[in-house]
């Protein structure tokens, strides 16, 4: 039993999830709402039983003696209090409702009544900070709909207030001494009755005599502990009150058709307890798992809203106005963000698409340097061995794009990577749908020497000074808990120092960057051991490499799929969740730099980065991941000296993206050159000044003289439930439902100390409306296939809204506001206008 809302005097509602029921009879002083969701149960309303099915609702009025069975279930009930509603708190004749959906054929009038029941659990399932004004507005809907098309007369239990307080004495006294040897005699005299008229008066007000009921309380109290311990049957007779196992066995066989240990054989793994059991530790949170089964059995009920329940966008308070003075700083930009990208495998450089979007972001971002990986993957064709003194070397592929990258001004990192077939160890050892072969070599000197080989071709090719200017490392650092390749995290510290050894060889001066390691939260261990072994072996790094994704181990599995159920290797594979904490980034850069203290000094990189490695991603396409980047870069840009995104393009993903224009891949670019969200965060800020003169939660404001550039945005992180792969209602359309906390935002700045007599505002704002390729191709109608008109369309339409006017300022001051959306970007720019005839204010 899970409780989502738990009954108080101030919000008199109750609702709770269970996945089996059992109770004895019983009722309520507040009306019930009991919504099955899927299964079946039997309930006894007075003396009339009813078979529930899935999709059903029934009402239990106030009063109404009901009681339930059902060994296997998933349902809802909502308890709620009728003088909460009334606006004077209390009604003089409590209404009562005729609302049983069983009973009709015709389920039409049943249907907002129980979509507004999903929506209550929808509310409820996913965290969200103004739940309560959400759960009013459903709850004041709901009983409108009650009153409305469900009020009915006739129905009240015959019960005074008097006979209802006789009758819960008795009712609690049974329950708590059920176990002892009670007598009809006993209950009479301590509640100052005959026995005759006890149990006249018991069966008149329960329908069932006091044996029959006090039996039927010591069965379904049995229930507990004959499914959930090992104890004999003899012993749970004796523990709920039986004389013993003869007469349980026979009571019990009576009441559920079977023998107690049949009863146990069948059940065992499904009970769940009753509906008055106390909830256990669990009880506040719904597991991703019942989340996700809750919501794909009244998913139907979102397609439409209801009537009332309009979707009105909640706006967070204005955060009041922020004083700028352009006299002031608060520090310097760091250029990290715009000094490398992440291309990922060398010959997608060899695309024609690709070179494309790599001259655009030249023109717009302007980055110093590219991240290649793949230089000796067999696909590249480098290097093919014979024997150990017999090797054949091609760098024609290698060269074609080294060339163009270099002819751009690009200074190339070169991840040296994967292993030659020829070469591997374990050649079976292949890598996502290129099939990249991700082993050790057979032969540390022959991978020694192909190293220096290349490395002395491209310096003969590119020259010393050149070379110089790039960088080198191996691989990425894998656990063995994600690869399954123990042999290979035990010899990777090998593998490092001989390829270190090799580039060193070819000049000391050339840059090698530790193998970027894996990090979410903390420090890894195996970061600790790289740095430590470079120490005590004399191969130092010329800067630490990292890759963070903020994942949170779940549970290892026993299949050939990696993160999130993409197939990566052919091993066994550990999953993960997404990290629910939206600041962990900041918080492992500043564990990161504690331990920075207790090593030498060096840069460190972000080799690889982003919320998710996952390349089926969904919410990578959308308007979230430019504000991901955005919040991230400006709030940690001085923890390193590099940012790139996870990729620079969907093009040539790590797995198959089934010919997808929006699959969910991790690139800035969509595979068809269409700049996506987290493109434009990058090219807003290029366009910062230098010197910073405000910085806060949500904008970040430099200037350049008078000239003033201020970026907005509206960080909303995805919930929980989602971090833990419960996508709940979302699918390949709808993906901004992972977002239940999703707010407006205001934020109002005024700046001061302004000598120009006007200035030229401009704006460019990139939000679902305008610049977020994904959404515009949701509202060209979410074609599976473009045709070359609707691309071109779509890229033309993929760019932020442009906006200009001139303002003035008064007494050298100008004050603006952003209204944002949620995940908008906003970057304002402030030029001033010297012309003749403008007017100082």
């Amino acid at each position: 039993m899970i409780k989502l809302l738990t009954y108080s005097s101030d919000f008199p509602i109750e609702l709770t999830y269970m996945d089996a029921c059992n109770t004895n009879r019983h009722w309520h002083s507040d009306p019930q709402m009991i919504f099955v969701l899927s299964g079946s149960l039997e309930i006894t309303l007075e003396n009339e039983a009813y078979a529930v099915g899935a999709n059903h609702l029934l009402l239990v009025n106030a009063n109404q003696i009901h009681e339930i069975h059902s060994p296997s279930c998933s349902l809802f009930s909502l308890i709620f209090n009728c003088d909460w509603f009334h606006p004077k708190g209390h009604w003089e004749n409590q209404p009562l409702f005729s609302c049983n959906s069983v009973l009709k054929e015709d389920q039409a009038p049943f249907f907002t009544v129980k979509q507004l029941i999903a929506y209550l659990i929808k509310v409820n399932i996913t965290e969200n900070k103004d739940s309560y004004y959400l759960n009013c507005s459903i709850l004041y809907h709901l009983f409108y709909e009650l009153l409305s098309h469900f009020r009915a007369a006739g129905v009240k239990a015959d019960r005074s207030r008097q006979n209802t307080d006789r009758l819960n004495r008795i009712l609690e006294y049974l329950n708590q001494n059920y176990t002892k040897p009670l007598t009809l005699g006993q209950v009479a005299d301590m509640n100052f009755l005959s026995s005759s008229y006890l149990s006249h008066y018991f069966e008149k007000q329960m329908g069932m005599t006091f044996t029959g009921y006090l039996n039927k309380l010591r069965l379904e109290r049995s229930l507990s502990p004959l499914l959930n311990t090992r104890m004999s049957i003899e012993s749970v007779a004796e523990l709920c009150g039986f004389r013993d196992a003869r007469a349980y066995t026979r009571f019990f066989k009576l009441q559920y058709g079977m023998l107690p240990s049949r009863y146990r054989k069948l059940h065992s793994d499904s009970f769940a307890g009753g509906l008055e059991e106390a909830a256990g530790p669990d009880s506040q949170a719904l597991k991703p798992l019942y989340a996700a089964s809750i919501m794909d059995n009244i998913s139907s009920y979102f397609e439409t809203a209801p009537e009332l329940l309009h979707s009105v966008q909640p706006v967070r308070p204005d955060d009041g106005l922020i004083s700028i003075s352009m006299a002031k700083s608060a520090g310097q930009m760091a250029d990290s963000f715009g000094r490398l990208f992440h291309l990922g495998h060398i010959k997608n450089i060899l695309s024609g698409a690709v070179q494309d979007m790599v001259l655009l972001q030249q023109k717009e971002i302007a980055f110093d340097s590219v991240y290649l990986t793949g230089i000796f993957d067999d696909s590249m064709m480098v290097y093919q061995g014979f024997s150990t003194s017999s090797q054949i070397y091609n760098y024609s592929l290698v060269d074609d794009a080294l060339d163009f990258l270099v002819s751009r001004g690009l200074r190339p990192v070169l991840n040296l990577s994967y292993m030659p077939r020829s070469l591997a160890r374990n050649p079976e050892r292949v890598l996502y749908i290129n099939q990249s072969i991700f082993s050790l070599p057979k032969d540390f000197n022959l991978w020694s020497e192909m190293v220096r080989h290349f490395v002395l071709h491209i310096i003969k090719r590119y020259g010393m000074g050149e070379v110089l200017q790039w960088e080198f490392t191996v691989w990425n650092e894998v656990p063995a808990s994600y690869t399954g390749f123990q042999e290979f995290e035990n010899d990777f510290d090998l593998l490092y120092r001989y390829t270190w050894e090799a580039v060193k060889s070819c000049s000391p001066d050339l840059k090698f960057i530790l193998p970027p390691c894996t990090m979410s939260e903390e420090v890894s261990a195996n970061f600790r051991r790289l740095v430590q072994f470079s120490a005590e072996h004399n191969c130092m790094p010329d800067a630490y490499g990292i890759s963070f994704y903020p994942l949170v181990p779940r549970t290892a599995g026993n299949g050939t799929e990696g993160l999130n159920g993409e197939t990566l290797l052919d091993s066994v594979a550990v999953k993960y969740y997404l990290h629910e904490v939206p600041d962990i980034l900041n918080r492992f850069a500043r564990r990161l730099s504690d331990y920075l203290e207790e090593i030498p000094k060096k840069p460190v990189i972000l080799l690889d980065w982003g919320f998710s490695p996952w390349n089926h991603e969904l919410l990578n396409d959308t308007c979230f991941a430019g504000t991901y980047v955005l919040k991230n870069i400006i709030e940690n840009q001085h923890a390193f000296s590099a940012f790139p995104y996870s990729r620079f393009t969907d093009w040539g993903g790590l797995i198959d993206d089934k010919n997808s224009l929006f699959h969910g891949g991790n690139g800035i670019f969509a595979r068809n050159g269409i700049r996506k969200p987290s493109y434009f965060a990058y090219s807003f800020l290029r366009l910062m000044k230098k010197n910073i003169i405000s910085q806060g939660e949500g904008y970040l404001v430099t200037a350049d003289q008078e000239v003033v550039t201020a970026l907005f945005y509206n960080y909303c992180h995805f919930s929980e439930l989602y971090a833990q792969g419960v996508a709940l209602d979302m699918d390949f359309i709808h993906r901004y439902q992972a977002f239940p906390n999703a707010r407006s935002k205001a934020l109002t700045i005024r700046l001061t100390s302004l000598n120009a007599p006007c200035y030229i505002l401009r704006e460019h704002i990139v939000n679902r409306q305008y610049g977020s390729c994904f959404d515009i191709w949701v509202s060209m109608g979410a074609s599976a296939a473009l045709s070359r008109n609707e691309e071109d369309q779509l890229k033309a339409l993929s760019a932020p809204f442009l906006r200009s006017e001139t303002v003035t300022p008064t007494k050298k001051s100008l004050t603006y506001t952003a209204r944002l959306a949620p995940h908008e970007m906003r970057l304002v720019e402030f030029y001033p206008d010297w012309r003749e005839g403008s007017v100082e204010a």
